[in-house]
Protein backbone atom coordinates (compact mmCIF):
# COMPACT_ATOMS: atom_id res chain seq x y z
CA UNK A 1 0.00 0.00 0.00
CA UNK A 2 1.80 3.38 -1.11
CA UNK A 3 1.41 6.72 1.13
CA UNK A 4 -0.40 8.45 -1.73
CA UNK A 5 -3.37 6.14 -1.30
CA UNK A 6 -3.55 7.07 2.33
CA UNK A 7 -7.05 8.78 3.82
CA UNK A 8 -8.85 8.70 7.36
CA UNK A 9 -12.93 9.10 7.14
CA UNK A 10 -14.87 9.40 10.08
CA UNK A 11 -18.83 8.79 9.90
CA UNK A 12 -21.26 9.84 12.49
CA UNK A 13 -18.84 8.88 15.27
CA UNK A 14 -19.72 8.76 18.56
CA UNK A 15 -18.40 6.98 21.65
CA UNK A 16 -20.35 7.19 25.16
CA UNK A 17 -18.57 6.53 28.15
CA UNK A 18 -20.49 4.79 31.42
CA UNK A 19 -18.76 6.23 34.83
CA UNK A 20 -20.25 4.90 38.39
CA UNK A 21 -22.05 7.91 40.29
CA UNK A 22 -22.09 7.13 44.26
CA UNK A 23 -19.76 4.72 46.24
CA UNK A 24 -20.02 1.15 47.62
CA UNK A 25 -21.92 -1.51 46.30
CA UNK A 26 -24.23 1.47 44.74
CA UNK A 27 -22.32 1.93 41.65
CA UNK A 28 -23.23 -1.53 40.57
CA UNK A 29 -26.34 -0.76 40.10
CA UNK A 30 -27.44 0.72 36.18
CA UNK A 31 -29.60 3.60 37.95
CA UNK A 32 -26.17 4.37 39.43
CA UNK A 33 -23.87 5.18 36.87
CA UNK A 34 -23.71 8.12 34.64
CA UNK A 35 -23.49 7.88 30.60
CA UNK A 36 -21.00 10.59 29.34
CA UNK A 37 -20.74 11.95 25.59
CA UNK A 38 -17.08 12.03 24.77
CA UNK A 39 -17.69 12.18 20.87
CA UNK A 40 -21.13 13.04 19.15
CA UNK A 41 -21.61 12.70 15.57
CA UNK A 42 -18.38 13.15 14.48
CA UNK A 43 -17.61 13.35 10.54
CA UNK A 44 -14.00 14.06 9.06
CA UNK A 45 -11.96 13.09 6.13
CA UNK A 46 -8.36 13.50 6.16
CA UNK A 47 -5.69 13.46 3.45
CA UNK A 48 -2.37 12.67 2.65
CA UNK A 49 0.08 15.70 3.36
CA UNK A 50 -2.25 17.35 6.37
CA UNK A 51 -0.82 18.00 9.67
CA UNK A 52 -4.33 18.14 11.61
CA UNK A 53 -4.25 20.35 14.99
CA UNK A 54 -7.07 18.90 17.12
CA UNK A 55 -7.77 21.35 19.98
CA UNK A 56 -10.38 22.17 22.80
CA UNK A 57 -10.46 22.63 26.16
CA UNK A 58 -10.17 19.46 28.79
CA UNK A 59 -12.74 16.89 28.33
CA UNK A 60 -13.46 18.40 24.63
CA UNK A 61 -12.87 14.91 23.36
CA UNK A 62 -9.54 15.14 21.66
CA UNK A 63 -7.69 11.90 23.35
CA UNK A 64 -10.98 9.81 22.69
CA UNK A 65 -11.38 10.96 19.13
CA UNK A 66 -7.22 9.72 18.73
CA UNK A 67 -7.81 5.99 20.31
CA UNK A 68 -10.61 5.62 18.09
CA UNK A 69 -8.49 6.29 15.21
CA UNK A 70 -5.81 4.14 16.95
CA UNK A 71 -8.02 1.62 17.14
CA UNK A 72 -7.70 1.23 20.74
CA UNK A 73 -11.20 2.57 21.59
CA UNK A 74 -14.62 1.03 19.33
CA UNK A 75 -17.11 3.77 18.40
CA UNK A 76 -20.60 2.94 19.84
CA UNK A 77 -22.45 4.85 16.64
CA UNK A 78 -20.72 5.62 13.00
CA UNK A 79 -16.96 3.80 11.36
CA UNK A 80 -13.74 4.65 10.96
CA UNK A 81 -11.77 3.83 7.75
CA UNK A 82 -8.54 3.81 7.18
CA UNK A 83 -7.48 3.14 3.48
CA UNK A 84 -11.00 2.28 3.41
CA UNK A 85 -11.13 -0.14 5.64
CA UNK A 86 -13.79 -0.63 9.00
CA UNK A 87 -10.87 -0.45 11.74
CA UNK A 88 -13.33 -2.15 14.42
CA UNK A 89 -13.09 -4.80 11.80
CA UNK A 90 -9.32 -5.14 10.49
CA UNK A 91 -7.59 -3.97 13.76
CA UNK A 92 -4.51 -6.09 13.13
CA UNK A 93 -3.51 -4.76 9.01
CA UNK A 94 -4.47 -0.98 10.62
CA UNK A 95 -1.68 -1.34 13.44
CA UNK A 96 1.23 -1.39 10.33
CA UNK A 97 -0.09 1.70 8.85
CA UNK A 98 -0.85 3.88 12.25
CA UNK A 99 1.58 5.05 14.66
CA UNK A 100 0.44 6.37 18.17
CA UNK A 101 2.69 8.60 20.10
CA UNK A 102 1.14 9.73 23.50
CA UNK A 103 3.36 12.35 25.98
CA UNK A 104 5.00 11.38 28.93
CA UNK A 105 5.39 7.64 27.70
CA UNK A 106 5.73 5.06 30.62
CA UNK A 107 5.97 1.95 28.18
CA UNK A 108 9.27 2.03 28.19
CA UNK A 109 12.15 -0.22 29.96
CA UNK A 110 14.19 2.13 32.05
CA UNK A 111 17.26 0.02 32.46
CA UNK A 112 17.25 -0.66 28.66
CA UNK A 113 18.90 1.40 25.84
CA UNK A 114 17.10 3.56 23.67
CA UNK A 115 17.66 0.94 20.64
CA UNK A 116 17.02 -2.03 23.17
CA UNK A 117 13.39 -0.82 24.11
CA UNK A 118 12.83 0.52 20.28
CA UNK A 119 14.19 -3.22 19.42
CA UNK A 120 11.46 -4.93 21.61
CA UNK A 121 8.71 -2.57 20.52
CA UNK A 122 9.36 -3.87 17.01
CA UNK A 123 9.17 -7.48 17.58
CA UNK A 124 5.84 -6.91 19.57
CA UNK A 125 4.53 -5.18 16.51
CA UNK A 126 5.35 -8.63 14.46
CA UNK A 127 9.23 -7.35 12.70
CA UNK A 128 11.80 -9.63 12.58
CA UNK A 129 15.57 -9.79 11.21
CA UNK A 130 17.07 -7.47 8.93
CA UNK A 131 13.44 -5.66 8.73
CA UNK A 132 13.53 -5.38 12.45
CA UNK A 133 16.67 -3.88 12.41
CA UNK A 134 16.28 -1.62 9.59
CA UNK A 135 13.19 -0.72 11.31
CA UNK A 136 15.12 0.25 14.40
CA UNK A 137 17.66 1.83 12.43
CA UNK A 138 15.82 4.09 10.12
CA UNK A 139 13.16 5.30 13.17
CA UNK A 140 16.50 6.54 15.40
CA UNK A 141 18.30 7.91 12.34
CA UNK A 142 14.59 9.92 11.67
CA UNK A 143 14.59 11.20 15.23
CA UNK A 144 18.30 12.24 15.76
CA UNK A 145 18.95 9.47 18.25
CA UNK A 146 21.34 7.47 16.46
CA UNK A 147 24.49 8.53 18.51
CA UNK A 148 22.86 8.20 22.18
CA UNK A 149 21.08 5.03 21.25
CA UNK A 150 22.98 3.06 23.26
CA UNK A 151 22.46 5.17 26.65
CA UNK A 152 20.08 3.70 28.79
CA UNK A 153 16.54 5.31 28.80
CA UNK A 154 16.64 6.42 32.42
CA UNK A 155 19.78 8.58 30.92
CA UNK A 156 17.65 10.33 28.51
CA UNK A 157 16.29 14.11 28.71
CA UNK A 158 12.34 14.78 28.76
CA UNK A 159 13.03 16.17 25.29
CA UNK A 160 15.16 12.88 24.34
CA UNK A 161 12.14 10.90 25.83
CA UNK A 162 9.63 12.64 23.80
CA UNK A 163 11.97 11.76 20.36
CA UNK A 164 12.31 8.39 21.07
CA UNK A 165 9.01 8.40 21.85
CA UNK A 166 7.70 9.57 17.85
CA UNK A 167 10.64 7.00 17.09
CA UNK A 168 8.55 4.35 18.62
CA UNK A 169 5.71 5.94 17.02
CA UNK A 170 7.24 5.62 13.23
CA UNK A 171 8.93 2.15 13.43
CA UNK A 172 6.73 0.69 10.85
CA UNK A 173 6.60 4.07 8.50
CA UNK A 174 3.29 4.52 9.34
CA UNK A 175 0.80 6.54 6.89
CA UNK A 176 -1.15 7.94 9.95
CA UNK A 177 0.95 9.29 12.85
CA UNK A 178 -1.43 10.03 15.83
CA UNK A 179 0.32 12.62 18.28
CA UNK A 180 -1.63 13.14 21.92
CA UNK A 181 0.21 16.46 23.48
CA UNK A 182 3.35 15.95 21.56
CA UNK A 183 5.04 18.82 23.33
CA UNK A 184 3.54 18.29 26.99
CA UNK A 185 6.28 18.52 29.92
CA UNK A 186 8.72 20.13 27.32
CA UNK A 187 10.42 23.39 28.51
CA UNK A 188 9.95 26.25 26.23
CA UNK A 189 13.82 25.61 24.30
CA UNK A 190 12.82 21.70 24.10
CA UNK A 191 9.16 22.40 22.74
CA UNK A 192 10.84 25.04 19.98
CA UNK A 193 13.29 22.49 19.02
CA UNK A 194 11.09 19.07 18.89
CA UNK A 195 8.31 21.62 16.81
CA UNK A 196 11.09 22.54 14.10
CA UNK A 197 12.22 18.54 14.37
CA UNK A 198 8.90 17.85 13.98
CA UNK A 199 8.18 19.86 10.88
CA UNK A 200 11.52 19.58 9.21
CA UNK A 201 12.34 15.90 9.57
CA UNK A 202 8.78 14.09 9.84
CA UNK A 203 6.04 16.66 8.67
CA UNK A 204 8.16 17.84 5.64
CA UNK A 205 7.82 14.25 4.07
CA UNK A 206 4.24 15.02 2.68
CA UNK A 207 3.15 11.70 2.32
CA UNK A 208 1.44 10.72 5.40
CA UNK A 209 -1.57 12.12 7.59
CA UNK A 210 -0.64 13.48 10.91
CA UNK A 211 -3.33 13.84 13.64
CA UNK A 212 -2.04 16.00 16.86
CA UNK A 213 -3.80 16.86 19.94
CA UNK A 214 -2.65 19.85 21.57
CA UNK A 215 -3.23 23.00 24.18
CA UNK A 216 -0.55 24.63 22.34
CA UNK A 217 -1.25 27.78 20.40
CA UNK A 218 2.37 27.59 18.64
CA UNK A 219 2.20 24.16 17.99
CA UNK A 220 -0.88 25.05 15.44
CA UNK A 221 1.07 27.92 14.27
CA UNK A 222 4.23 26.63 13.53
CA UNK A 223 3.79 22.98 12.38
CA UNK A 224 -0.26 22.41 11.35
CA UNK A 225 -1.73 22.94 7.82
CA UNK A 226 -5.69 22.28 9.02
CA UNK A 227 -7.14 22.98 12.69
CA UNK A 228 -9.95 20.90 14.33
CA UNK A 229 -11.73 22.36 17.05
CA UNK A 230 -13.71 19.81 19.67
CA UNK A 231 -16.45 21.36 22.30
CA UNK A 232 -18.01 18.91 24.38
CA UNK A 233 -17.48 16.20 21.82
CA UNK A 234 -18.57 17.89 19.23
CA UNK A 235 -16.42 19.75 15.66
CA UNK A 236 -17.05 23.22 15.94
CA UNK A 237 -13.90 24.26 13.93
CA UNK A 238 -12.77 22.34 10.98
CA UNK A 239 -10.87 24.52 8.46
CA UNK A 240 -7.34 24.94 6.57
CA UNK A 241 -5.08 27.12 9.08
CA UNK A 242 -5.59 30.61 7.17
CA UNK A 243 -2.72 33.08 6.05
CA UNK A 244 -4.35 36.05 6.38
CA UNK A 245 -3.40 36.85 10.20
CA UNK A 246 -7.32 36.01 11.25
CA UNK A 247 -5.64 33.40 14.31
CA UNK A 248 -2.34 34.99 14.58
CA UNK A 249 -1.49 35.13 18.13
CA UNK A 250 -0.63 38.84 19.21
CA UNK A 251 1.64 40.79 22.22
CA UNK A 252 1.65 44.05 23.60
CA UNK A 253 4.26 46.31 24.04
CA UNK A 254 5.00 49.94 25.94
CA UNK A 255 7.21 52.00 24.58
CA UNK A 256 8.71 55.89 25.13
CA UNK A 257 9.66 56.99 22.58
CA UNK A 258 8.38 59.13 19.02
CA UNK A 259 5.46 57.71 17.77
CA UNK A 260 6.37 58.38 14.24
CA UNK A 261 9.65 56.40 14.72
CA UNK A 262 7.96 53.42 16.66
CA UNK A 263 5.20 53.53 13.40
CA UNK A 264 7.94 53.41 11.09
CA UNK A 265 10.66 50.64 12.82
CA UNK A 266 7.44 48.12 13.07
CA UNK A 267 6.55 48.76 9.44
CA UNK A 268 10.01 47.75 8.54
CA UNK A 269 9.47 44.25 10.77
CA UNK A 270 6.02 43.82 9.34
CA UNK A 271 7.83 43.80 5.95
CA UNK A 272 10.14 41.71 6.98
CA UNK A 273 7.26 39.73 7.97
CA UNK A 274 8.63 39.75 11.29
CA UNK A 275 5.32 40.34 12.76
CA UNK A 276 1.98 41.02 11.08
CA UNK A 277 -0.31 44.10 11.81
CA UNK A 278 -0.07 46.16 14.72
CA UNK A 279 -1.91 49.13 16.54
CA UNK A 280 -0.75 51.71 18.57
CA UNK A 281 -2.32 54.11 21.10
CA UNK A 282 -0.49 56.87 22.74
CA UNK A 283 -0.72 59.40 25.61
CA UNK A 284 1.37 61.96 27.23
CA UNK A 285 3.53 59.09 28.60
CA UNK A 286 3.97 56.04 26.38
CA UNK A 287 2.86 54.62 23.57
CA UNK A 288 1.44 51.08 23.89
CA UNK A 289 1.77 48.88 20.59
CA UNK A 290 -0.54 45.62 20.02
CA UNK A 291 1.23 43.40 17.79
CA UNK A 292 0.21 40.34 15.29
CA UNK A 293 2.65 37.22 14.90
CA UNK A 294 2.26 33.61 13.94
CA UNK A 295 5.38 33.06 16.09
CA UNK A 296 4.95 35.59 18.90
CA UNK A 297 7.78 33.56 20.95
CA UNK A 298 10.18 33.86 18.17
CA UNK A 299 9.18 37.52 16.86
CA UNK A 300 9.10 39.00 20.31
CA UNK A 301 12.81 39.64 20.88
CA UNK A 302 13.48 40.67 17.49
CA UNK A 303 10.89 43.17 17.80
CA UNK A 304 11.87 44.45 21.37
CA UNK A 305 15.83 44.26 19.58
CA UNK A 306 14.73 46.63 16.78
CA UNK A 307 12.86 49.48 19.09
CA UNK A 308 16.02 49.26 21.28
CA UNK A 309 18.19 50.35 18.26
CA UNK A 310 16.16 53.03 16.95
CA UNK A 311 16.47 54.59 20.44
CA UNK A 312 13.08 53.36 21.91
CA UNK A 313 12.66 52.34 25.35
CA UNK A 314 10.54 49.31 26.14
CA UNK A 315 9.19 49.42 29.40
CA UNK A 316 6.98 46.16 29.37
CA UNK A 317 5.92 43.73 27.27
CA UNK A 318 3.21 41.10 27.39
CA UNK A 319 1.72 37.92 25.80
CA UNK A 320 -1.86 38.07 25.48
CA UNK A 321 -3.38 36.21 27.68
CA UNK A 322 -6.53 35.20 25.54
CA UNK A 323 -4.85 33.82 22.57
CA UNK A 324 -6.36 33.71 18.85
CA UNK A 325 -7.43 29.64 19.87
CA UNK A 326 -9.31 30.78 22.65
CA UNK A 327 -11.39 33.44 20.51
CA UNK A 328 -11.71 30.92 18.21
CA UNK A 329 -13.62 28.19 20.48
CA UNK A 330 -15.43 31.48 22.26
CA UNK A 331 -16.63 32.77 18.85
CA UNK A 332 -17.78 29.19 17.40
CA UNK A 333 -18.92 27.86 20.73
CA UNK A 334 -22.51 27.84 19.09
CA UNK A 335 -21.45 25.84 16.14
CA UNK A 336 -20.64 29.13 14.39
Amino acid sequence: MSHSQAAVELRGVSKIFVQPNGGGLQSFLPHRRERVTALEGVNLQLEPGQVVAVAGPNGAGKSTLLGLMAGLLLPDEGRILVKGQDTSRYPEMLRAHIGYVVAEERSFYYRLTGRRNLTFFAAMGGLCGGDLRSAVENALEAVGLAESSDLPYRNYSTGMKQRLCLARGVLQNPEVLLLDEPTRGLDPMARKSFRKFLKQEIAAEGNRIIVMATHSEEDIADIATHLIALRKGQIIYNHPLPTDGVLTPSFTLSLIGPLARIRSCLVTLRDRAVCGQFTLRANAERVTAHIESRRAEAAIPEVIQSMLGCAVHVEECAVNQQGWLERLLRENENGG
